[in-house]
């Protein structure tokens, strides 16, 4: 089964880089200006969406606390295929859980954008140096420890995507 995996992650990141629509370039750069026009701003208008917002970032951050444990104990417990194998479902399950998100708001800070193309680049540089470690046959706990680094960028996208959902929105 990992030889399979690993074949699509070679496969993911030897895809084309796609250009951006230049149509959809002048419609934000529009947007901007109309707003930048307009002179709307109106900082406490959404004080609810951000208490929950720093409430989540706070439960996240206790939460994330559970999760530094080292990966010398996930493995005496259990094989590393086995640990590697979760984190594959793991991860997974988030994507398929990014996907089903409602459609993303369509003006959002540039803070928030920058988090999310970051953690998108960290989940890309993670991919490539999986599939490097795949074709390179690296030792089984560096691609165990790599799929736990993916799981915890793509748990953090998904909070951050999902605060930024239309579903969020009270």
């Amino acid at each position: 089964m990992s030889g399979r995996i690993e074949d699509r992650m070679t496969e993911l990141v030897n895809l084309p880089e796609l250009e951006p629509d230049p149509a959809l370039e002048a419609a934000t750069l529009a947007l901007m200006a109309d707003t930048a026009r307009v002179g709307v701003h109106r900082p406490f208008r959404h004080a609810a969406v951000w208490a929950a917002v720093a409430v989540a970032g706070a439960l996240l951050a206790a939460w994330s606390l559970t999760l530094e444990a080292p990966v010398e104990s996930e493995t005496t417990a259990r094989p590393i295929d086995a640990v590697y194998r979760d984190y594959v479902e793991e991860t997974a399950r988030l994507e398929q859980f990014l996907v089903s998100l409602p459609e993303p708001r369509h003006v959002m800070r540039a803070g928030t954008a920058s988090t999310i193309v970051g953690l998108e680049n960290r989940i890309a540089l993670i991919d490539a140096e999986l599939g490097r470690a795949a074709i390179e046959r690296d030792p089984p706990e560096y691609r165990t420890a790599l799929m736990r680094d993916r799981v915890e960028a793509m748990n953090a996208l998904v909070h951050v995507r999902y605060a930024q959902s239309k579903a969020f929105i009270f």
